[in-house]
């Protein structure tokens, strides 16, 4: 590759405007401010690498900071109402992960080495499961997840995971980004001539490649619905080989604070349970801390009236209802005596016992979470104050059982991570319960789908969601959203799951690991990257020095 032009011998008119069409382009492909347009990320990173090219490391990670800011700001502008601190941390981290990728690719941009320019969807894929990985982990905003309605890539998910759609994503990009900047500096003033005796179909190439990935994405369209799940019809009883669940939407907008709160939501929870019953389920899911007291700890130690009434009206529901009833609630031991640490948990009752019961593992940083209570006691308390008490992880994939099938319940932002859905022991069906009534967004809620999608792709697996104002949804193993309901309206989907139609995916047959290769692999490139700048930065100062 040629070296970087001089600022008097500019190839790239416009430069100036490059990042913000990248940008913008980049927050288009997502569900957000407008309707998503997936099929953008194919071609949203290349303004950047052409803007790239021509950078200086240094200049390249402080933009590369405002890229990652501003794009964030485009797509989880739906924090805000959570609270401002909460799209500061989405921001800051995008800002950190966006700086150091700039860094790098602004080191291999500027080589005349094309092997370098080919590790860039390397470096970008390894930077995504960076960002989403660990305790700050946040998969948001990912390029894959604005294809999740494409068959392509969901088929292609159930072979390595989501990581290889942002592989295939970021090459499409590269190879646009070749043949324009060939094109580009060819048609510049300054008039570089191609090498001799190639042809300009060898230029266009790399973009007939990614023009040829996109045209089959789009053209293979959407997942077809499958017979593994399909929407239940309320006024028949589920056929031989079908189990019914019911997925209870409630649309509660207020959040859950006193004891008149709990009594409100108890009472719409159990009306619409109660108006279930007539489409013959055999299993009703309520949506994550739909309870917030833990029941079974109030109900024995009693330190509230208050909220002990409508807890006390709960309990004598369940041991009335004839149907398994699913619910998110606040857990606390029963047998202890301190309430104020517990688990972000489902609990599954038959009959007003509690069976079997779940605590959520991955848990959301700063807001539910913080390990670095001691050695930051004044943030701790700031979060406590602002967020609530933290919540103490589950440490067992648990699955529950119910008329011979067995499901699992991710809990809200846990199905935003591959590995942790796949870990569940091969159940017959996921139900995700979540609560997004905070954002205000059925852009955020669709964003938090995009996730279930692919979970279910990759698990070859029904996936299950019922939340609060949405969405409520059934999605087949293939990844397709077979029925989902209005965001912010109360109702009921019930799903038929017919019986035996599992599979055991390559992804999670070892697909899963390529994860791994691809995050040391870009790690390693970006190593070498800063290593070869050092030297050749090192042999300039020596010859000067001479």
């Amino acid at each position: 590759m040629p070296s970087r032009a001089t600022n008097n011998n500019q190839p790239f008119p416009l430069r100036r405007f490059y990042l913000p069409v990248s940008i913008a382009l980049y927050i288009l492909a997502f569900p957000g401010l407008v309707p998503g347009t997936g099929l953008l990320a194919f071609c949203a990173l290349v303004p950047a690498l052409l803007w790239l090219e021509q950078a200086r490391p240094v200049h390249a990670a402080i933009f590369g900071f405002a890229f990652g800011a501003l794009t964030y700001t485009g797509i989880t502008y739906w924090l805000i109402p959570y609270h401002l601190a909460a799209l500061g941390l989405s921001i800051g981290l995008a800002a950190f992960w966006f700086a150091a990728l700039f860094f790098i690719l602004a080191l291999l941009l500027s080589s005349r080495r094309w092997i370098l320019a080919l590790a860039v969807p390397i470096v970008w894929t390894a930077v995504e499961i960076g960002r989403s990985s660990g305790f700050l982990g946040f998969p948001y905003g990912t390029l894959p997840y604005a294809l999740y309605r494409y068959d392509l890539a969901l088929r292609l998910a159930s072979v390595g995971g989501v990581v290889t759609v942002g592989l295939v994503i970021v090459s499409a990009n590269l190879g646009f980004y070749l043949s324009t900047r060939r094109f580009l500096i060819q048609n510049s003033s300054a008039g570089i001539s191609a090498p001799a005796g190639k042809r300009r179909w060898l230029q266009a190439l790399p973009a007939s490649i990614g023009a040829l990935v996109m045209l089959v994405v789009a053209i293979a369209g959407y997942p077809r619905p499958t017979d593994a799940v399909t929407r239940g019809d309320p006024s028949m009883a589920p056929a031989n080989g079908i189990f019914r669940v019911a997925l209870i939407q409630p649309n509660i907008r207020k959040a859950q604070k006193t004891p008149a709160d709990y009594a409100s939501a108890i009472a719409i929870l159990t009306d619409l349970s109660e108006r279930a019953l007539g489409g013959s389920p055999g299993l009703v899911a309520w949506h994550e801390t739909a309870v917030v007291p833990p029941l079974e700890w109030h109900l024995r130690h009693r330190p509230d009236r208050a909220i002990y009434e409508p807890l006390a009206v709960l309990k004598t529901f369940l041991g009335d209802y004839p149907v398994p009833l699913l619910i998110g609630n606040g857990w606390a031991d029963p047998n202890g005596l301190d309430r104020t640490v517990g688990g972000n948990a489902t609990v599954l009752y038959e009959r007003g016992i509690a069976k079997n019961y779940y605590i959520k593992m991955r848990l959301v940083p700063f807001s539910e979470y913080f390990p670095y209570e001691k050695t930051f006691p004044g943030l701790a308390r700031w979060l406590v104050y602002n967020f609530g008490y933290f919540w103490i992880p589950g440490t067992e994939h648990v699955l529950f059982r119910v008329a011979g099938m067995s499901f699992a319940t991710p809990i809200c932002f846990e199905d935003s991570f591959g590995e942790h859905v796949a870990d569940f022991d091969e159940p017959d069906f996921f139900i995700v319960q979540t609560n997004d009534a905070w954002a205000k967004s059925a852009a955020m809620q669709e964003q938090h789908l995009s996730m279930s999608a692919f979970r279910a792709a990759e698990t070859g697996t029904v996936v299950l969601r019922v939340a609060n104002t949405g969405s409520t949804a059934a999605l087949a193993p293939n990844g397709s959203v077979v029925a989902v309901l209005p965001p912010f309206e109360t109702d009921i989907l019930l799903a038929d799951i017919r019986k035996g139609t599992g599979s055991h995916t390559l992804y999670e047959r070892g697909g899963r690991h390529i994860e791994s290769v691809i995050w040391l692999s870009g790690l390693a490139l970006g190593i070498l990257a800063c290593f070869r700048a050092f030297m050749i930065r090192a042999r300039r100062r020596a010859i000067v020095s001479d």
